[in-house]
């Protein structure tokens, strides 16, 4: 179980690639009331498979005054409502000061596994709020070949939020999070560097 990376198979690990990439940044849009669900729904629809959206449908997005909003809350919603909630959910992010949030995300090379028709993507993606770090977190994407289409199936997720703590302790916090490793090896990372703003 090894990064794919012979010359044969640089047009299908690219593609590959630029589907996590348009799915990170459309999750991104949604959690962060960028998009409403349906503004995303058209977009992933076309990369993910059902069982990536049934995983995901109990996932609260948001909440305030004591009401939380999962991801089949907002599949419900109408543009007018999802655009009322917005306004409200941005007024409390700029509180906040959670409009200068923003993230850089790295896409791993994928992985192959003894199954020729899946495979796995990692990816790690650095949040910072005003320049300071402030979460860390790490996916493994499982995508499956499907009529000749390559969809993700699935996702794991860990994450760290960083308190007031050194820079060494940092380090070792993210040292912690699984998903950095592929089998014993730490995983491969394509150079591009993706940086996703909230403003």
């Amino acid at each position: 179980m090894t990064a794919c990376t012979f010359t044969g198979e640089k047009q299908r690990n690219e593609q590959l690639h630029q589907a996590i990439k348009k799915l990170e940044e459309n999750e991104f849009d949604l959690l962060y009331m960028k998009k409403s669900y349906e503004e995303y729904e058209k977009v992933v629809s076309e990369l993910v498979a059902d069982s990536y959206i049934e995983k995901l449908k109990d996932q609260i997005v948001f909440g305030y005054d004591e009401q939380s909003y999962t991801r089949s809350d907002m599949k419900l919603m109408t543009q007018p409502e999802w655009h009322e909630h917005q306004k409200r959910m941005m007024e409390i992010m700029e509180g906040l000061g959670m409009d200068k949030l923003e993230t850089s995300i790295r896409i791993s090379l994928p992985y192959e596994t003894d199954d020729k028709n899946k495979l796995y993507l990692y990816t790690s993606s650095l949040f910072r709020l005003k320049g300071e770090e402030f979460t860390y977190m790490t996916k493994r994407y499982e995508m499956q070949l499907s009529e000749n289409r390559w969809l993700v199936t699935d996702v794991e997720t860990d994450k760290v939020t960083f308190g007031d703590v050194s820079e060494e302790q940092r380090e070792q916090d993210k040292a912690k999070l699984d998903f950095q490793l592929h089998g014993e090896q730490p995983v491969q990372y394509h150079e591009e560097v993706i940086v996703i703003k909230v403003s």
